[in-house]
């Protein structure tokens, strides 16, 4: 009995020691181990040649080109940053999830894009530090001439527009409402240009139906004589705008970084308008290498709808150099865009919450200014170019006066839709409310240089 004791307690023994064992060895391979693996690695391995990684995100647009440059990657590369790109396929309200989570840093937007999606996520976790392009054309309703002959035979509610829903067409399609006075028309949601352009090819040519389409199925569709533009972005001006997004706390622990990718992609972008072919010959080897084939007068119509924001007009936009006729302060840019935004029933507060100057900062921009930044610095090209060299903005538009007969011969777009404006009674002083208005009219009217306004009127007898 009591070797069968002793035999029992022995076994009990060995258990609690192969315990006591597996633990201690588990613990060693759990905590000890890695160490000293991470220390063999580290001392038989090599220093990253990267001190930053950011990520951006972004989608296909060939406005975009830039971003996905080797050139840009470089210049980056050089300063020591590593660039991540996700396409998000336009998600944007995935896009402000991403800056607001911190999986970005770094991301593009348009301005309505941007404003709606702040909506939806209930606050603005990026600030705007760089203008990269405005579509010019590049965006457009076209329809069949035979049915819609001009913009304003949209109006009513026998027309509709098809579409691609939080796109810059359908923004578009919204400023066309709201500038014009397209009242009662439909939308037609389908999924991307080219379900657009496949609605436009089966469609009755005779139906009230507009097609908004961006390049180059747009080009496509022009190509048949019986369609035609009847709007598009090249008719205003501070719309249709793409910025490049900084996550806001981002900015402030690395303003240097963020500093570094604006310069890298405003150099980038200069090397590439001085190579041969320019920025066509950038735009048809980015489609192609996204899978996608552009003919030289494809690729040259895309470039030709896009105006790329060069160094000066983004000093302008930012309020960095004084205003330029054609280049619209980003104060008003914004919040014109938030105005077409509300007065078409997309967001049902003001996106900016009052203050349109929260949404960009114009601090790096003031520093590179000071510095006398060129983009043609290391590129090899001039050493010591002074500010005053840049390359300007794009000439204005500055219509022609008229006089009678030219007044005559004109064609209605549209009507604008602006709140009545009073007066104080037997007075020339406007109410607080109507001074408001004009001031508001007057911003809108600045994104509308292709136009020439009749004001009309009318006064009570007393």
């Amino acid at each position: 009995m009591a070797n069968e004791k002793r035999y029992i307690v022995n076994l009990v023994l060995a258990g609690v020691f192969l315990f006591l064992f597996l633990i201690v060895g588990g613990a060693f391979r759990v905590l000890v181990w890695p160490v000293i693996q991470g220390e063999v690695m580290e001392s038989t391995g090599s220093q990253s040649q990267y001190q930053h990684e950011i990520t951006l995100r972004l989608d296909g647009f060939s406005g975009y080109a830039v971003l996905r440059s080797e050139h840009f990657r470089s210049a980056l590369r050089a300063q020591g940053v590593k660039l991540d790109l996700v396409d998000d396929a336009a998600d944007y309200s995935a896009r402000m999830s991403a800056l607001g989570s911190g999986k970005a840093q770094l991301a593009v937007f348009t301005v309505d894009g941007m404003l709606a999606a702040g909506v939806d996520y209930g606050s603005q976790p990026g600030t705007i530090v760089s203008v990269l392009d405005e579509t010019y054309g590049a965006d457009a309703i076209v329809a069949y001439k035979a049915a819609v002959p001009d913009l304003q035979a949209l109006d009513g509610s026998n027309a509709s527009l098809v579409l691609t829903p939080d796109s810059p067409s359908e923004f578009l399609a919204r400023v066309a409402i709201a500038e014009f006075g397209l009242r009662g028309i439909g939308f037609q949601e389908v999924d991307g240009a080219g379900a657009v352009y496949d609605a436009l090819r089966k469609a009755d040519q005779k139906k009230v139906q507009g097609y908004v389409l961006w390049e180059p199925e747009l080009s496509r569709a022009l190509e048949d004589p019986a369609v035609h533009r009847v709007f598009d972005s090249s008719r205003v001006s501070g719309y249709i705008v793409d910025v490049l997004v900084v996550e806001r706390n981002f900015l402030l622990k690395h303003p240097s970084v963020v500093r570094g990718v604006v310069e890298s992609y405003l150099r980038s972008l200069y090397h590439y308008e001085q190579q041969p072919g320019g920025l066509a010959a950038l735009v048809s080897a980015d489609a192609k290498a996204q899978g996608q084939s552009l003919t030289d007068a494809q690729a040259a119509a895309i470039v030709e709808g896009i105006r790329f924001r060069n160094t000066l007009e983004n000093y302008v936009h930012f309020g960095v150099e004084p205003r330029q006729e054609g280049v619209l302060h980003l104060e008003d840019a914004v919040g014109n865009i938030a105005g077409v935004l509300q007065r078409t029933g997309k967001v049902n507060v003001d996106p900016t919450g009052g203050q349109p100057t929260a949404l960009f900062y114009d601090g790096l921009l003031q520093e590179m200014h000071k510095a006398g930044f060129h983009p043609s610095q290391g590129l090899g090209i001039v050493s010591g170019t002074p500010k005053n060299a840049l390359d300007g903005p794009r000439s204005a538009v500055v219509l022609p006066a008229l006089d009678d007969s030219g007044w005559s011969q004109l064609t209605p777009a549209g009507a604008m839709q602006v709140e009545a404006i009073s007066f104080g009674r037997g007075a020339a002083r406007l109410h607080v409310g109507s001074q408001r208005e004009l001031d508001g009219l007057s911003r809108r009217l600045l994104s509308l240089p292709h136009y020439y306004l009749e004001v009309r009127g009318n006064a009570r007898a007393d």
